[in-house]
């Protein structure tokens, strides 16, 4: 019985994953927005905002691009910020951009800014390493919607008021919409 288990894990291991949705529309480009993250941001003083790009580069991986902008703009507090993530989009269903996916991921980031009333400062960057597990569906209109979820490990550089946060792992959250072609 071992022997037919192995054989048969082997055999889809070698054959490659089922891919059940391979009726679904193809895209092999799409731009995907995160209103929840800009909302969230919104509602903790943060303008946060970040455009995911998203190219197919074969039939079952992509390369996704997100160029990140926040600004904190609060009372006299007055933070920039900007960073890039990028990784991997791995099909494990599906092809082009849709289907179930693994996103291995690295972003890079930066801030600075200050506190008028206390003079404190804030100039520090910080790098992330993750995982992203999710689903895309995409329809023949071009529409894109993304939920997901995922972890990721983040070290920090540079000082808030004086002093240099400690790492953090950290929770992720996705429900993105967006365009495909």
């Amino acid at each position: 019985m071992k022997r037919i288990l192995v054989t048969l894990i082997l055999a889809i291991v070698i054959a490659g994953p089922v891919r059940a949705d391979e009726e679904e529309p193809a895209p092999m480009a799409g731009v995907m927005f995160d209103p929840i993250g800009s909302a969230l941001g919104l509602a903790t003083g943060i303008f946060n905002v970040s455009i995911e790009i998203q190219v197919a580069i074969g039939d079952h991986i992509g390369l996704s691009v997100t160029p990140m902008f926040a600004a904190y703009l609060f009372d006299d507090a007055k933070v920039y910020g900007g960073g890039l993530e990028l990784g991997p989009r791995i099909l494990v269903t599906g092809n082009k951009l849709a289907g179930v996916y693994i996103y291995p991921l690295v972003s890079f980031a930066w801030a600075t800014g200050s506190r008028e009333s206390t003079g404190e400062t804030v100039s520090g960057g910080g790098i992330l390493a993750g995982m992203e597990i999710g689903y895309t569906w995409a329809w023949e209109s071009g529409f894109m919607l993304s939920l997901g979820g995922g972890v990721g490990y983040m070290k920090f550089v540079g000082n808030i008021g004086g002093r240099t946060p400690d790492p953090q792992i950290l929770p992720r959250f996705r429900l993105c919409f967006g365009y495909g072609w």
